[in-house]
């Protein structure tokens, strides 16, 4: 009959004496299985954007007749001049470089139909949307003044330009890089997805935000660009608490941390945050004694350098370390992991110029995890093994008239070698035969949605997946439960080599609490929501030490409410409420799981 090491660990199957002897030969065997916790610092950025307000049209609701059918349609540019008698049928002149096909497909609709002060408003509209469908929206689409009795109807249509581009409330110093990292030279037109791209980039500085407001320049058919600067203190200092860990290493985490920009280098910050079980704050000297580590503690920092407009290298590194106790109390387990990520984000129209297609991600990681077993107080063995990756991604958001859509790919491959223990040899042992074989490739995608509803509610859907073909090594396998994944289970509720999880949520639209306490002088506001989450994942099966392990499917799926609450700029607490509708590695159907967030910054 199959064996599962699993079952084993955590029914405590074995004697003292045979776990004894398991150690001495396999250390990474005897502990129950839990996933990689990583508590990176927080990701923070401006809000600021690009401002397009709804085109003034002056349009009329009138429409009452003017006596005529319209028969021909006529756009002339700022300089031409409005002919007494046009033709049938739709006329484009030199109104700039925009597509013919598309401004005729969404005329041809009014031709033959009465005309009225309100078809020329629609009229109007149908144009300015073809031009802001086409990434141009900053367009006038005016009526001269003409004799319509023939029922040709002629408008003057104007495609802004840069004028000139001036930067408000920036540092002193700093006009010229901000001006500099946008693509507005004068003369040129206003391409909307270029600005977006641009100030989507600048508010990836988390000390200031940046908007984009056009006025009317000193010269017709020309636009002042004006980059409105809200700068912050260049650093931050934040604290929390959550309930977020696992089972083998307790659920409270508290955290510190700071984030700060690099002086004398433009768009460049850092950030630190360390994380630990209560028995790490109240003893941090304990870290790397051995049998007295604490149950968990982690250091993880980022690190940004902007290397050109629209382009920087990105740190991540993290270090986790836990101690663990197995399945039989008199052994413990302290394993540590190190992960520094190298990447490269450049802009796709660096590369390829007017595709604004998002961002293109390369690098580097490299890994290290090693493990130590104990009886009581006495270290009886170890094991240890690396990894090195290669990694390419693309990531892109983009907003429609119903909400906003963002999407993260990733293609991560292990060629072998490179580092020491980056070998099938050290993984097998440090994996107790579950990884042997390390020249693995695999697909990961993150994509969310956020889609407006009637009356100010919101759908918000979220999918993680994760594809391979082959068992993983634990710092690539997905957690399909917990805060961040499937809601109302536990971050060791099942990991898998493949799987997904799809959270959705239904949220209200927010209000103000305290104003309603009547509390004044303070800023608040609380968004409510319900959620459904579902998880599925398959470890692989595998050879083990014992004999062979089956593959194992785990499907989750929770249901229940929470609330985000922001007091401020400096205070927020999430809290969420759940379900479990199917068992788990811990819970089961029906158990009720309560998970929060505090975090405090200034």
């Amino acid at each position: 009959m199959p064996f599962s090491w699993r079952d084993l660990t955590m029914h405590g199957a074995l004697s003292v004496t045979a776990m004894g002897t398991l150690l001495l030969a396999a250390p990474a065997l005897a502990q129950v299985i839990a996933p990689i916790e990583r508590n990176l610092p927080p990701v923070i950025s401006g809000q600021g954007r690009l401002m397009i307000g709804p085109q003034d049209l002056s349009g009329s609701p009138d429409d009452t007749t003017l006596g005529v059918q319209l028969s021909g349609l006529a756009l002339i540019g700022a300089k031409e001049a409005v002919v007494g008698h046009g033709g049938r049928g739709i006329r484009i002149g030199a109104i700039g470089d925009i597509s013919r096909p598309a401004l005729e497909q969404a005329l041809s609709p009014f031709i033959g139909r009465p005309l009225s002060r309100k078809l020329i408003s629609d009229i109007q509209a149908a144009i300015a949307k073809v031009y802001r469908e086409a990434g141009y929206p900053f367009v006038s689409v005016t009526l001269p003044p003409q004799e319509v009795t023939s029922g040709v109807l002629t408008l003057r249509v104007v495609e802004f330009r840069t004028g000139a581009v001036k930067v408000s409330g920036a540092e002193a110093g700093t006009d010229a890089d901000l001006a500099g990292r946008v693509r507005a030279a004068p003369g040129q037109r206003i391409s909307a997805d270029a600005l977006d791209e641009d100030l989507a980039w600048l508010n990836r500085y988390p000390y200031r935000s940046v908007n984009g407001v056009f006025a009317p320049g000193d010269d017709l058919g020309l636009s002042t660009l004006t980059l409105e600067v809200t700068p912050q203190k260049p650093w931050q200092a934040f604290a929390g608490w959550s309930n977020t860990g696992t089972h083998s290493t307790g659920f409270d985490r508290y955290f510190a941390g700071f984030g700060a920009a690099l002086v004398g280098m433009p768009q460049s910050f850092l950030s630190y945050q360390v994380t630990g079980s209560p028995n790490f704050w109240s003893n941090p000297g304990s870290v790397g004694t051995g049998p007295e580590q604490p149950s968990y503690y982690s250091q993880a920092g980022r690190l940004v350098i902007a290397t050109g407009t629209r382009q920087s290298v990105e740190i991540a590194p993290n270090y986790v370390a836990t101690r663990q106790t197995g399945a039989l109390s008199d052994f413990t387990y302290d394993n540590t992991t190190l992960e520094i990520p190298i990447y490269y984000r450049i802009a796709i129209s660096n590369l390829l110029p007017n595709l604004y297609a998002g961002d293109l991600l390369l690098g580097v990681t490299g890994k290290t995890v090693s493990r130590t077993s104990y009886f009581g107080a006495s270290d009886i063995g170890g094991a240890q093994a690396d990894l090195f990756e290669l990694v390419a991604g693309w990531s892109v958001s983009r907003a429609d008239p119903y909400g906003t859509t963002s999407l993260e790919l990733k293609l991560v491959g292990n060629p072998g070698g490179v580092i020491g223990g980056n070998d099938g040899a050290q993984w097998n042992t440090y994996s107790g035969g579950r990884v042997t074989d390390i020249t693995y490739g695999y697909g990961a995608a993150d994509l969310t949605r956020v889609t407006r509803l009637p009356g100010s509610f919101n759908w918000v859907s979220q999918f993680t997946g994760l594809a391979a073909g082959q068992p993983l090594p634990d710092t690539e396998q997905l957690s399909l439960g917990g805060f961040y994944a499937t809601r109302a289970y536990t971050l060791d509720d099942g990991t898998g080599d493949t799987g997904l999880v799809w959270r959705n949520e239904l949220r209200t639209p927010t209000f103000a609490l305290l104003p309603a306490l009547g509390v004044g002088g303070m800023s608040d506001q609380v968004s409510p929501y319900a959620f459904l989450d579902v998880g599925w994942g398959r470890a692989y099966g595998y050879q083990g030490l014992l004999g062979p392990v089956e593959s194992q499917d785990y499907s989750l799926a929770g249901l229940g409410a929470g609330f985000d609450y922001t007091l401020g700029r400096n205070f927020t607490v999430s809290l969420v409420a759940g379900i479990a509708l199917t068992d788990a590695v811990y819970t089961r159907t029906g158990d009720a799981n309560v998970q929060a967030r505090v975090y405090v910054s200034y």
